[in-house]
């Protein structure tokens, strides 16, 4: 038997640098997803109060009789939902699907055409490491994009017309798409990228699956909401210049870019060692980073408004190097080993332990909820933690998300800190003392006396500065001893004719207002 040819030397060398950095993106997965295992985000408790009043009889509503649509993720919803109903606790279902779309997102990843050599880049990913377990769908996004835009890749390497594939890779759009906005521009996009390269009929049908279930869910959403739009889309959209929200998206990417950066640089040595075309991946990439610049950015850890499109960069990375040659796909292993470097050096740490909004809202929550009767109504900005955990009571959500009147506000003046981040714009002050809740939470999940009036978010400001709110309402302190090892103090404002606060007042201890506030002071 003669020695192996050079053919098989280089085969065999490439069959261990495949299985090498398999191995790697699953062990570090395992043994870096635990680290993570504490987060969970305030926000995602919108999306699980929903969800627990729909499965409790109530319709998919925020508050009894309020059909607004806070959320911009209803399949995500839906497959929390389904969980719920299965008998799973709602915030571990939301938990256990994102840990399931990171596995899947790793599970798809060869056979949706990209070489294991990119994929350690997206098993180490802070981003997605950290949303795994946050409750919200950044992670589920993520795996359906790389399905779709793997598929629609196929069609354009087949003749027109392969139909089941196209309706398919439609299918994989639509999903994405009702998990987050961007999805069905980038369905759109690739439909117009097999319409240009001659696959009309691919297009098509591409089409034909990405829209039926998105006509469907408008049809619903018209229905039921009654809205063309999502609301908490309209609580984030409008109220600022252009130019602003353009700014405000350009800061957000710089901050952000130490955890996308490398995922370009990869994607870009990729470009390197196999620059033949088409780079259609890399475009669905820069889309997202847009998409991304064009909404003002996001608030939220992680870069999670970017992380979409890392994972697009080192999806079309490891596409061109499933096809180099052993010894540039050598080369390309050393340079993600760099960039895998560079994101343990220059990334800042993300936080590992539970949402603070989220760890003092429930806490709020539970405590509102054992304190006052049902339907006694709360304004707060904390709409997450606090109405789900309190499911009784009805809310205000003083930032708009969930309240049709706020999220249409515009022009909004700009008064308090908060403003200029992104999802906290807007506010409505007068509107919310015209709805004369039982209990105002001003600020943090936690509350404050409101000074300094421009601390937290226009609301705030409104009230605070407003002579007739100081006539009705008037503050409270509380001490939550639910964690007696950690007791919260809690400020809230009581109606004074309010029936319901009543047991409350009895519960706590007066505290001073502010001074009647000078609109041009601090």
């Amino acid at each position: 038997m003669g020695a192996p040819t050079l053919a098989a030397r280089c085969s065999a060398a490439d069959r261990g640098l495949e299985v090498s950095a398999a191995l790697l993106a699953v062990a570090t997965a395992l043994a870096l997803l635990p680290e993570y295992s504490g987060f969970f985000h305030d926000d995602a408790y919108i999306s699980l109060r929903y969800a627990a009043r729909w499965l409790a009889g109530r319709g998919l509503t925020w508050n009894d009789g309020e059909f607004v649509e806070g959320f911009t993720h209803p399949l995500w919803l839906f497959q929390v939902a389904g969980l719920g109903a299965a008998g799973v606790e709602l915030r571990t279902a939301a938990r256990g699907l994102g840990v399931a779309s990171f596995a899947a997102l790793l599970a798809v990843w060869r056979p949706a055409g990209a070489s294991w050599v990119a994929a350690p880049l997206v098993a180490m990913s802070p981003p997605l490491l950290l949303w795994a377990w946050g409750g919200l769908e950044t992670v589920s996004f993520c795996l359906w994009l790389v399905i779709a835009v793997a598929m629609s890749e196929r069609l354009h390497a087949r003749p027109d017309g392969a139909g089941r594939i196209a309706y398919l890779a439609g299918l994989a759009f639509a999903a994405a798409a009702l998990l987050r906005p961007e999805g069905l521009a980038l369905g759109l996009l690739a439909t117009g990228l097999l319409a240009l390269g001659g696959r009309g009929r691919s297009a098509r049908t591409v089409l034909l699956g990405l829209l039926a279930p998105c006509a469907l869910y408008l049809a619903f959403r018209l229905a039921w909401f009654g809205e063309l739009l999502p609301n908490s889309a309209q609580a984030k959209l409008g109220g600022l210049p252009p130019l602003d929200t353009l700014r405000l998206g350009t800061a957000y990417l710089v901050e952000t870019s130490s955890f996308w950066t490398p995922a370009l640089g990869i994607a870009g040595v990729a470009v390197l060692l196999r620059p033949r075309g088409p780079y259609r991946l890399e475009l669905f990439a820069f889309t997202l980073l847009g998409a991304a610049c064009l909404s003002g950015g996001d608030h939220m850890p992680g870069a999670r408004f970017a992380a979409p499109a890392a994972v697009l960069f080192v999806f079309a990375a490891g596409c061109r190097m499933l096809r180099l040659t052993p010894r540039r796909k050598f080369v390309a292993f050393a340079c993600v080993l760099a960039a895998i470097g560079a994101l343990a050096a220059f990334t800042p740490r993300l936080p590992t332990v539970l949402d603070p909004a989220a760890r003092a809202g429930a806490r709020v929550g539970r405590f509102l909820a054992d304190a006052l009767p049902p339907g006694t109504l709360v304004a707060t900005a904390t709409a997450g933690s606090t109405p789900y955990y309190a499911p009784e009571l009805s809310f205000v959500d003083t930032l708009g998300l969930n309240d049709r009147r706020i999220a249409r506000r515009d022009p909004v003046p700009m008064e308090a800190r908060w403003q200029r981040v992104p999802g906290h714009l807007k506010g409505d002050g007068p509107y919310v003392l015209e709805r004369a809740p039982d209990v105002v939470i001003l600020g943090p999940a936690q509350g404050y006396i409101g000074k300094p009036a421009r601390g937290w978010f226009l609301t705030d400001f409104e009230l605070v500065t407003n002579p007739t709110f100081h006539a009705r309402y008037a503050p409270y302190n509380f001490t939550v001893r639910d964690v007696p090892e950690s007791p919260l103090d809690l400020v809230l404002y009581l109606r004074q004719d309010s029936p319901a606060a009543r047991n409350l007042i009895r519960l706590g201890t007066p505290a001073v207002p502010p001074r009647t506030y000078v609109p041009n002071g601090p």
